[in-house]
């Protein structure tokens, strides 16, 4: 509630009284706040990556865990990435990435290939940190999916087989209908989760460079605490819009997932 109060000031943390500015902070994000709009095509591209490279690489981890033997201790190597620090799996990735004593730096060496900074660069840097992302995240969504694979009666691939189905048909017409709720919710929490994001692009880029891989929150932040000048009362008013973001795809998504189970 304060922070709805603060979006309609110019309230910078240090003045003693709040001046209103009525909706002034709201026009300006919406009819000239340019990078702001950036910041949102930015998670909108991390929600995309996310629904659909994600996704696949998480069913597909599933669906090779659900099948195979010592599945425990394959389902715990993959979880490990998502308990980890986020900060430290930042910092680690930074050092990776880094052109001059990186990892990747040192195998393009190695091959005779051009070295690519691939956060330093402005068309590179926002989907290293979506690809670092993905890596963290997967884990979770894949022991989600296990346990609804694992939710299928086993006497309908029985019977499948039984009907001569191939392993694709199998997984095809019995696999991912009998799992599509388990994958909206899946899709549901990772595009709350990416539009909520911030520590590891905060980590790894803050934002930068020329804000390309600056998120919604990021730029929150940045508006907020990023320079000389804090700009509490306009960050507010973007963290309105950001919380009204939320609601909606939190709303829609119910209401998909809801019809589906109907």
């Amino acid at each position: 509630m304060t922070t709805f109060v603060y979006s309609f000031t110019n309230y910078d943390g240090f003045q003693p009284k709040l001046n209103f500015v009525g909706w002034k902070n709201y026009i300006n994000i919406f009819t000239n706040d340019k990078k702001f709009w950036a910041s949102i095509v930015n998670n909108i591209k991390l929600v995309l990556c996310y629904n659909t490279i994600g996704l696949f690489i998480s069913v597909s981890l599933a669906l090779v865990l659900n099948k195979i033997r010592f599945k425990n201790f394959y389902r715990a190597c993959f979880f490990i990435p998502v308990v980890m620090s986020t900060v430290a799996i930042g910092y680690t990735w930074s050092f990776m990435f880094d052109p001059t004593n990186g990892i990747f730096s040192a195998i393009s060496k190695l091959l005779g290939l051009p070295v690519v900074d691939f956060l330093g660069n402005y068309k590179l840097a926002l989907y290293a940190v979506i690809f670092v992302d993905i890596w963290k995240g997967q884990g979770n969504n894949m022991i989600i999916l296990l346990a609804g694979l694992q939710s299928i009666p086993a006497d309908v691939y029985e019977s499948a087989r039984i009907d001569g189905a191939t392993t694709w048909q199998q997984i095809r017409y019995i696999t991912l209908p009998l799992l599509k709720p388990t994958i909206s919710v899946v899709i549901l929490l990772t595009t709350i989760g990416c539009i909520k994001a911030f520590d590891l692009t905060y980590v790894m880029t803050k934002g930068g460079p020329f804000n390309s891989s600056e998120l919604m929150t990021v730029r929150i932040f940045n508006e907020a605490f990023g320079g000389s000048a804090h700009y509490y009362g306009y960050a507010s008013a973007e963290s309105t819009i950001l919380f009204v973001l939320v609601l909606i795809v939190s709303l829609i998504q119910l209401k998909v997932t809801r019809e589906k189970e109907a």
